[in-house]
């Protein structure tokens, strides 16, 4: 895992190392090793690793290509490394780094289309005097950046860029309106600082003297062989395809770990982990997992001890005393956390913690199963097409999981409704939600009045909606990449990767494999979501090496939200003063007088719906009070 960090300066003027020190220390991880720079006149090219990848030393995190024609900064794993050697032919065993300068000294910019794996760099083109920047394909590594007349800077956190000293310091208001209203996915490029911007995923960054060029270099389309015909077809190469995604996730010099819930998404990675490792080197999978004494509040322990069971892991579980004991550790990640809604990842900070201990750098996780097999509307598109058998039997034949979530009636009427009403009655529907939004918003959240109208959430709560708008005609697979490209996956993404980077680990999510993805998109619609079962295709491919219970577990939990249930009882006197003592910071956003109606009443009744408020009013005193030691502009 790697930091990165870099200047160019557009007037000529000298990058001096202290700068670029400055932003690598700025920078999450707590035990950098390996911190570089390099600088030529204006550019200069800053990082620090941990040395997890594979040809990673965690010594030298920069790598300059042999001719000296190109300079690379970079942070991530490539996957297609086999490939790419068989490529490029290098003289000598390189890392991921060199791979990838080495691709784009040899084919420049088309090198993006070769390149698979989850990545951020800067190349420092010396003969075109260019730098090219890129981030993979959904964003799992980060990269952000400040440009004005003078200056482009870069780095993988707003908090880097801002220790420049060459980047005023002025907080976006606008995302905190996001933040008060649940609006996290409502831009792929937008911080909670102006000027700030992430590059946006599969996007590529051209940056000369004479200005910068955005350009995306991949788009999510199906890809699948033209022989296919029978279901076993699919099945045989979503085996291949997700294995492949695996074994790459384990690779390195970190011991093979992998979170381990009691769905199928984690439970199926650790079963194909486990079979890869025992096959390949007789290693055990170590496996981390929330877990909890008490079955009538979580669902997820019998069907994690049940995986678990069947051998050739290391687990560690993680119930809620052992929590408490970590509890100051906890606090101290959440006080100091860069982005506000990070707040409620409580179970992924106390798994991150515990792999710390075992000198653990990488750890695989189930997300996004949901969005590659899950829960997209498939029922609506049926009817629209006329297949009226097909979406009679996917509704009142349902059971699985989505039968569970709705009743079968529900998903018959809901699914009809969703087909036929007409759009000018749903644009209809819109535009009276927009015309009441400021009432509506400030009534079910904390937000003020003024600062609503303001932050004109109209126009926000518009901007966030408009990428799930699709015509009732829309085909299952516009409705599946829909999904896999909306923001929110990018942001979910991004939290995983600041919560693990805290604790110098790096989060990898095989579920998003891009290759995996694609053959995704084009599977027939019955092997995603059929009768209520979703990821279909994903339980029949890791049967054979999962308990029952799991692979054809009907309910779903929420472990997550316990444990944040947990740190705020425990911790409720020192929060509730915490949000006294930001009174006057958070004035201009909060209406105060409900925030202190909901710590009234959670603390007679512990409400749901309350601790939800409560925890929003802590996010943002916290990160408010973290702004009073950064420069100010």
């Amino acid at each position: 895992m790697r930091r990165i960090a870099g200047i160019y300066n557009f007037d000529q003027t000298p990058v001096h190392a202290e700068e670029l020190r400055r932003m690598c220390s700025a920078m999450d991880a707590l035990i950098p090793q390996g911190q570089s720079a390099w600088m030529e006149g204006q550019i200069g090219l800053g990082a620090f690793g941990i040395g997890s990848s594979p040809g990673e030393d965690g010594n030298l995190p920069q790598f300059s290509h042999p001719n000296g024609s190109c300079v690379i900064a970079f942070d991530g794993r490539i996957d297609n490394r086999q490939e790419l050697i068989a490529a490029l032919k290098p003289r000598q065993p390189v890392a991921d780094e060199g791979l990838v300068l080495a691709a784009y000294t040899k084919w420049g910019r088309d090198c993006m289309a070769r390149l698979i794996g989850d990545f951020a760099f800067a190349i420092w083109d010396c003969e075109n005097q260019m730098l090219f920047c890129a981030r993979d394909h959904f964003g799992v590594k980060p990269f952000y950046y400040y440009l004005d007349s003078h200056s482009f800077v870069f780095a993988s956190t707003p908090r880097a860029i801002l220790a420049s000293s060459m980047v005023p310091v002025k907080i976006n208001e606008g995302r905190i309106a996001d933040l008060l209203l649940d609006y996290e996915g409502i831009d792929k490029t937008i911080s909670f600082y102006e000027g700030v911007l992430h590059l946006p995923p599969a996007h590529a960054l051209i940056v000369q003297l004479q200005g910068i060029t955005l350009a995306r270099y991949w788009q999510l389309t199906p890809v699948v062989h033209p022989s296919y015909e029978t279901e076993e077809d699919y099945l045989e190469q979503f085996r291949e395809l997700f294995t492949e995604a695996v074994r790459c996730r384990l690779e390195g010099n970190s011991p093979p770990a992998c979170m381990l819930s009691g769905g199928i998404d984690s439970g199926g990675i650790v079963a194909v982990g486990r079979k890869i490792l025992a096959e390949d080197c007789g290693k055990e999978l170590y496996t981390f997992s929330g877990v909890s004494d008490n079955l009538a509040l979580n669902k997820e322990t019998p069907h994690i001890r049940a995986v678990l069971e069947q051998g050739g892991l290391q687990p560690c579980l993680i119930p809620e005393s052992r929590l408490l004991e970590r509890l100051d550790e906890l606090v101290a990640l959440i006080e100091n956390e860069d982005d506000p809604f990070d707040i409620l990842m409580t179970l992924p900070r106390a798994v991150y913690l515990h792999a710390r201990d075992r000198n653990i750098h990488a750890l695989m996780d189930g997300v996004d199963g949901d969005i590659l097999l899950g829960r997209c509307d498939y029922i609506s598109p049926l009817w629209h097409s006329g297949n009226i058998k097909a979406a009679i039997g996917e509704t009142l034949a349902a059971n699985g999981v989505a039968a569970t979530l709705e009743s079968r009636g529900g998903l018959f009427f809901n699914s009809l409704r969703a087909a036929f009403v007409p759009q000018w009655m749903r644009s209809l529907r819109r535009a009276n939600r927009y015309r009441t939004v400021v009432d509506t918003e400030v009534k079910d959240t904390l937000i003020n009045r003024e600062f609503a109208v303001r932050s004109n959430i109209k126009d926000r709560l518009k901007t966030y909606e408009a990428q799930s708008f699709l015509p009732t005609s829309a085909s299952h697979m516009d409705s599946h990449k829909n999904a896999m490209e909306h923001s929110n996956l990018t942001v979910g993404l991004e939290r995983y990767e600041r919560v693990a980077n805290a604790l110098s680990i790096e989060a990898r999510h095989p579920l998003l494999d891009v290759r995996l993805a694609s053959f995704c998109l084009s599977l027939p619609w019955q092997l995603k979501t059929h009768r209520g079962w979703t990821k279909l295709i994903l339980r029949r491919a890791v049967e054979p090496l999962l308990p029952q219970q799991v692979v054809w577990r009907k309910d779903t939990d929420q472990l997550m939200w316990i444990f944040n249930q947990s740190v705020l009882k425990e911790r409720v006197d020192y929060f509730y003063q915490l949000t006294l003592d930001e009174k006057d910071a958070l004035v201009p956003y909060i209406d105060i007088r409900k925030l202190l109606n909901c710590w009234r009443d959670y603390r007679e009744s512990g409400k749901d719906k309350d601790a939800e408020n409560i925890w929003t009013g802590v996010a943002l005193a916290l990160w408010l009070r973290r702004q009073r030691s950064l420069p100010t502009s």
